[in-house]
């Protein structure tokens, strides 16, 4: 099982900074197995940080940050934090993998079970930019899965797990159908490969047509919204908060959602590879947009000219 570390993330001889923390590429929704971080920040007072994992079997990493969202399973001092009025303003990823099969995840789960640290903290607690939520030490905590079982009997008895919700979440949908006066057990049609593309291209000329009418478009961030609710959803975050305190500083990076007042800051933040990266990624991603366009409206053209020849 291989596991992707941070870029620059190294034991030195003080604590990673928390300009670092800052800089490092927010977490986008994936299904993952994950070490994570939250910063959490209040004005006036200490930033704080939060360090969890996310090892759950099917969703792993998109399922903790659902949890977050809707309010659940919070940490214990996380929760307090979070009343009092402090905010997760950036969320990235320590460490991560791919979701393992179910034959080895308990072995997964206990891998390396003391992370190579010889001590629960190798900094001074002075040293320290930010104030820590963890309620417990990892190298404490209880493993999940029978480890009396092979490989194969933990595969069979997930298959025979997802089998059972299968069955049960068709059972709740039967039992809604019949609440409403259709008959149960009735499928959807599959959707084919033409139809999703249709609607992607539908989509993402939407898309297109409400950036240019700035429809559910946030100016500040550049950022485009398919519906109302999403661009309020939007307007609540982390990223776009800090955009604003950006454009009432000095400086903002719109690809990286970072913002400060301070010149060498912000002069290491352009120098630094990430920076790059995200810029590149972000030109590339527009080339491809604009050359996607003019296929689909030449596509477009080439169908109008071939229904007029063949009604005439």
């Amino acid at each position: 099982m291989d596991v992707a570390f941070a870029e620059g993330l190294e034991v030195s001889s003080q604590p990673p900074p928390l300009l670092f923390l800052n800089s490092l590429p927010s977490y986008v929704k994936a299904k993952i197995w994950a070490v994570y971080l939250h910063i959490l920040e209040m004005e006036g007072e200490e930033p704080l940080i939060y360090i969890g994992s996310a090892t759950e079997k099917y969703s792993g990493m998109a399922l903790r940050i659902t949890e977050y969202r809707k309010g659940n399973k919070l940490p214990q001092y996380m929760k307090p934090a979070l009343e009092k009025g402090y905010k997760i303003t950036h969320t990235t990823l320590l460490a991560q993998c791919k979701i393992p099969p179910e034959g080895i995840m308990p072995q997964a789960r206990a891998r390396d079970k003391n992370y190579g640290m010889n001590t629960a903290c190798p900094w001074p607690r002075e040293s320290f930019q930010w104030g820590g939520l963890g309620g417990h030490s990892p190298i404490d905590e209880s493993v999940r899965g029978d480890f009396a079982l092979s490989p194969e009997e933990l595969a069979a008895e997930a298959q025979a797990a997802a089998e059972k919700n299968r069955k049960r979440t068709a059972d709740a949908r039967d039992a809604a159908r019949v609440a409403v006066g259709k008959k149960p057990g009735t499928k959807h049609q599959p959707v084919t490969a033409g139809t999703k593309k249709r609607n992607a291209d539908k989509y993402r000329a939407k898309q297109l047509r409400d950036r240019a009418n700035r429809v559910f478009y946030c100016n500040i961030c550049d950022v485009s919204c398919t519906h109302q609710s999403r661009l309020d959803e939007h307007m609540r975050g982390g990223p776009h908060l800090k955009m604003v305190q950006g454009l009432n500083g000095k400086y903002a990076c719109r690809p990286c959602r970072y913002t400060t007042d301070l010149t060498g800051n912000w002069n290491v933040h352009c120098n630094g590879k990430m920076h790059k990266k995200r810029v590149a990624g972000q030109d590339r991603n527009q080339a491809q947009h604009r050359l996607r366009d003019a296929q689909n409206h030449e596509r477009d053209a080439q169908r109008d000219r071939a229904r007029a020849q063949h009604k005439h």
